[in-house]
């Protein structure tokens, strides 16, 4: 995100779906909003303040329960009025669920999934699996090791089928890469 959007025309917008999702920033208030810079932008400014975001901080998961289509529609067209059409965003959401919902706003307004480019980071396998034993707590026992390895499998395979279903070239780097 950070070195992509270092070029002109190209915006770093972070994870847009977590900020979009009323669940997902109702969990994260909940854990950081009592810290007076739990909601800054990268720029240093409140969202409500930041240049870029104050413009759409209505769409916030806070403020909105419009759909995620709607959403990132909205904003495809903010950024459009703004930066024209050939700017670029750049959304590192991790979720299929946030990468459909941006195809499907993109479709809206007239561009092809083929419009779409996507560059997909995949973790290795056993960084995953660490990290993910880790955070749930869960025992480090053979069976938990598996169920990780087989629940990495599982999310690439849904990432891969999706770009293949929609016709969509990807470029695949390793997180650790």
């Amino acid at each position: 995100d950070h070195l992509l959007s270092s070029r002109p025309g190209v915006l770093g917008l972070g994870e847009v779906s977590s900020f979009f999702s009323p669940r997902h920033m109702r969990q994260y208030m909940d854990r950081w909003g009592d810290y007076p810079v739990a909601s800054l932008c990268s720029c240093g400014s409140s969202w409500q303040e930041c240049d870029f975001w104050g413009g759409v901080f209505d769409l916030c998961g806070l403020n909105s329960e419009e759909s995620m289509i709607d959403k990132y529609q909205k904003l495809l067209m903010y950024v459009r009025e703004r930066h024209g059409d050939d700017a670029m965003i750049i959304d590192s959401s991790k979720s299929l669920a946030g990468l459909e919902h941006a195809v499907k706003a993109c479709a809206n307004i007239g561009m092809s999934p083929c419009d779409v480019s996507v560059i997909y980071t995949v973790k290795d396998v056993r960084s995953f699996s660490a990290s993910m034993l880790h955070k749930s707590g869960a025992s480090k026992s053979m069976l938990a090791v598996f169920r990780s390895f087989n629940y990495w499998l599982g999310a690439n395979t849904q990432f891969i089928e999706y770009f293949q279903a929609q016709n969509m070239g990807i470029q695949v780097n390793l997180y650790e890469a």
